[in-house]
């Protein structure tokens, strides 16, 4: 079982290195909308794989996060380079169900 407390401070620790990558300022007024895409798409994909019965570990469910990052980044014109955000095929197949 994951612990919470785990998952979202290596959600956070991740969320400020890819910020870095793609040289955005944690206090960029993008962030705001694209922080409240990204927590919507990620409660849509987390709340997929719970019913599903997905017992994702703390790097998928970090890989998860920073993949519905990348998404709301974009949605806001910052694009991630590809090779910055690494995830299986799992976790990608959760975020494309949950967005339809």
């Amino acid at each position: 079982m994951i612990k919470m407390r785990n998952v979202f401070s290596s959600m956070e620790k991740a969320q400020g290195e890819l910020l870095q990558k793609v040289a955005v300022s944690s206090s960029d007024g993008r962030l705001r909308p694209v922080r409240e895409k990204t927590l919507e798409s990620f409660e849509g994909a987390w709340a997929l794989a719970v019913r599903r019965g997905f017992a994702l570990d703390e790097r998928e469910v970090t890989s998860l996060y920073l993949l519905c990052l990348k998404k709301g980044l974009a949605s806001e014109g910052i694009q991630v380079s590809p090779n910055l955000v690494a995830a299986n095929e799992r976790v990608i197949a959760l975020i494309e169900e949950a967005a339809r």
